[in-house]
């Protein structure tokens, strides 16, 4: 037996609740979400012991899809101080944050090294390789590129959420004179990393017209919804793009 809440707003199981025991209300487990709309997802887990040794244990893991950044907390509590019980009062806070990292990973390659297949081939294990006669120079480039294209697509993908976001509340695009604006971005693009318009290669968070190497691009339609003499005119679609590390174009466009 199990007791459920739903959120009225939202109609979604916010709580659920299990008793240790059918017929004891002092002692059970509570999980669910506390849903807030948008990219933000909260989910929590609570332990409630409300007997002879009373005691609380609650945990929180919140997540922003769209950013990548996840909190979690870890709270323990006991009221009670009597010398004739075991446990005594305490409380604990633990609070951990995770989130992406944007800035540059610089990596220093030792020199004379020898590939670890050469020294698996040498013990007479057989490892067969796409990149043989590959310098361990050349392939760590190959994997540095491949992390640059990853970001890349992670920055397009992020940018084109929350430019739907802004679509959903308000009937249009910005132009890329709004998004190159840090004061504007701060205001109407709450939740969104300047450094997600920053190129991994790139010197400056500013998108283009036109992307190239070291920098995003940002198209919005129609072309003359950039604002001058028609600024009244809304952006009713975009097209978001990022050059890879090989030449080719990886391309998000609005729903």
């Amino acid at each position: 037996m199990f007791d459920v809440w739903i959120d009225a707003k939202y109609k979604l199981v916010h709580q659920v609740r299990v008793p240790a025991e059918q017929g004891n209300d002092k002692v059970y487990t509570e999980f669910g979400q506390l849903y807030k709309g948008g990219d933000d997802l909260s989910l929590f887990v609570r332990y409630h012991d409300g007997g002879e040794n009373p005691y609380d244990v609650k945990s929180s893991l919140d997540t922003n899809t769209s950013t990548g950044v996840t909190t979690a907390k870890l709270d323990a509590s006991s009221p009670k101080n009597d010398e004739s019980s075991f446990m005594s009062a305490f409380a604990l806070n633990m609070t951990f944050k995770a989130e992406p990292l944007k800035q540059k990973v610089e990596q220093t390659i030792p020199t004379e090294t020898v590939p670890f297949t050469e020294l698996l081939n040498k013990m007479g294990i057989a490892v067969p390789t796409s990149d043989q006669g590959q310098s361990p120079q050349a392939a760590s480039g190959s994997i540095t590129a491949k992390g640059r294209d990853v970001e890349r697509q992670t920055d397009i993908s992020t940018m084109q959420a929350h430019l739907e976001a802004y679509y959903a509340n308000e009937g249009n695009y910005p132009s890329i004179a709004q998004l190159n604006d840090a004061g504007w971005l701060k205001k109407n693009m709450i939740g969104l990393n300047p450094e997600a318009l920053r190129d991994p290669e790139g010197s400056s968070a500013k998108l283009a017209a036109v992307a190239s190497q070291g920098v995003y691009g940002y198209t919005a339609s129609p072309a003359n919804c950039e604002g001058g003499e028609n600024a009244g005119i809304s952006c009713d679609t975009f097209t978001l793009t990022a050059l890879l590390s090989n030449g080719t174009k990886y391309s998000k466009d609005s729903f």
